[in-house]
């Protein structure tokens, strides 16, 4: 008897401990994930981290403005931007991808340099220019 019993309670703690686990591995991804995989105009991945995000553009003969980080509006050329739109946004916005630059990007990379900014990619989706 004493035997069924531990076995029960045994039973029963593993199926509480499954249940209880289960939460912990069904998370919703992270905003991040919508920025896996994405590519620029030349092939490049566009996002190291936290780099892109939603943003505001303004279109303007020969490329537009994007408002980057909610620090300032900077002028990037049409040839650099990519007119698709990022998958899995259903909203259909722009996105811009890029940091902070520094001395070494600034020497190195200076082609990628917008203002005081380091991007590698910046989208637009088609039909909204």
């Amino acid at each position: 008897m004493q035997t069924s019993i531990r076995r029960a309670m045994s039973q029963a703690l593993a199926l509480a401990a499954g249940v209880v686990a289960l939460p912990l591995t069904v998370v919703p991804a992270p905003a991040h994930d919508l920025y896996t995989g994405v590519r620029g105009k030349d092939g490049q991945l566009c996002c190291g981290g936290n780099d892109c995000a939603v943003t505001e553009y303004r279109m303007r003969p020969g490329g537009a403005d994007f408002f980057v980080k909610n620090e300032e509006w900077i002028f990037v050329p049409e040839a650099r931007i990519t007119f698709l739109p990022v998958p899995g946004d259903i909203e259909g916005r722009g996105h811009w991808c890029g940091r902070k630059a520094d001395q070494w990007d600034k020497v190195s990379r200076p082609e990628n340099i917008f203002g005081n900014w380091y991007m590698y990619c910046a989208f637009i989706p088609p039909g909204l220019t």
